[in-house]
């Protein structure tokens, strides 16, 4: 059956979870089989562990350039995100960080750009008795970062610098760096100091593999809500249909695929019998407003309010979960916190680590020179990029 392009019931192609499933896809695709400013920590958000927190994650629209296709047909085109994804090293043996350089071709020894940390990362690559590749002092893992308004306290007081614990000096005002830092609540040692406080700051909320996929799966059970009129758990799927010809490629009210499979199916780029080749586009209705003539609307994490907590590991180590508790009903920033509103520069935040803060972290030797590479070399990812003992 086609159901033609009418605005009122398409939703808009690619939401959320389709355009965070193909960036996944395409840089899964693309990966080798096998193996300036403040520093960016600097307002950083964390959820809370001993209490929740209540926020709204701001949705971005950030140009990143994402690696399609692999080996001779690959390729550098930009996307649009609603978050910024990058990738951060961990170096064990300096308890340095650093946030990788090599960008999109990072996994290609040919093609990345200089990075110390992937250097040393693939360099110390080895295999397990399990026969399993297993990283050496270096650890490199992807993080999405979003822009984030957290409704708690905050107070304003001085930057310390976490190298020697002193507070930072502007050398041209001779004033203290200032920065607003979440209330610690009972017993918090700024507000027994007087120190300024206000509701409410902007911040950047860098998440790995785990704490993502809870935001994804709290996004799907969001949709079920209409940003259109407010109204929480009315909207219902119909069709999910090709937006160039408007025929129906899944009929809710016919189809026996099951719902799982129905979600494989429409997170991925889809060909129609018309020639069109994409993401299909999902028609909806809302209880509430699709009667009254309303154009019902998903709702997704940028339409709600959310309590949100890390849950520590059981066993005692660094390992956290994240939870998220409740939500409110689709409504707009509450207008108290509308100077928090503009998402932030996340590509600013995580510009890459130039190479001589990263051989100052890493205490690389001096130049980086690289051994050549060997015949049993040769086979290893980055074998190339090995430095003279």
């Amino acid at each position: 059956m086609a159901y033609g392009k009418d605005p009122a019931v398409l939703n808009s192609a690619g939401s959320f979870r389709q355009r965070a499933s193909q960036y996944q896809q395409q840089k899964a695709a693309a990966r080798p089989k096998g193996g300036g400013g403040a520093p960016y920590f600097v307002g950083q958000y964390k959820p809370s562990t001993d209490t929740f927190d209540t926020i709204r994650v701001v949705e971005g629209h950030y140009q990143v350039p994402q690696l399609v296709g692999t080996g001779q047909d690959a390729h550098i085109e930009m996307v649009e995100l609603p978050f910024f994804p990058y990738g951060e090293h961990y170096d064990g043996a300096n308890s340095k960080s650093s946030i990788c350089s090599a960008g999109p071709y990072f996994g290609s020894k040919d093609k990345a750009a200089p990075c110390h940390g992937c250097d040393i990362f693939w360099s110390g690559m080895e295999r397990g008795a399990d026969g399993k590749k297993k990283a050496g002092r270096m650890s490199r893992r992807e993080l999405y970062a979003f822009s984030v308004v957290d409704y708690g306290k905050y107070h304003e007081i001085e930057q310390v610098d976490r190298k020697n614990g002193q507070v930072r000096i502007n050398e041209q005002t001779n004033l203290p760096y200032m920065e607003w830092v979440k209330c610690e609540g009972q017993g918090c040692d700024a507000c027994r100091a007087g120190k300024t406080s206000r509701m409410g700051a902007s911040r950047h909320w860098p998440l790995g593999w785990g704490h993502y996929q809870t935001l994804l799966n709290a996004d799907k059970l969001i949709g079920k809500s209409c940003a259109g009129c407010g109204t929480a758990d009315s909207v219902s799927c119909i069709a999910w249909v090709c937006p160039s010809c408007g025929d129906a490629h899944v009929d809710m009210r016919s189809s026996v695929l099951k719902q799982k499979e129905i979600d494989e199916l429409v997170e991925h780029p889809n060909k129609c019998t018309c020639g069109f080749e994409g993401f299909l586009q999902e028609i909806i209705e809302c209880a509430n407003c699709t009667p009254k003539g309303g154009a019902a609307k998903r709702a997704t994490i940028f339409d709600v309010d959310m309590n949100v907590q890390r849950i520590q590991s059981s066993d005692g180590g660094n390992q956290t979960t994240l939870n998220i508790s409740k939500w409110s009903a689709p409504r707009p920033l509450d207008p108290s916190f509308k100077e928090f509103a503009e998402p932030k520069d996340l590509a600013k935040t995580y510009t890459p680590t130039d190479l001589a803060k990263q051989a100052e972290f890493f205490k690389v030797p001096a130049g980086g020179i690289r051994k050549p590479v060997t015949a049993a070399e040769a086979a290893r990812p980055h074998s190339g990029n090995q430095y003279k003992a």
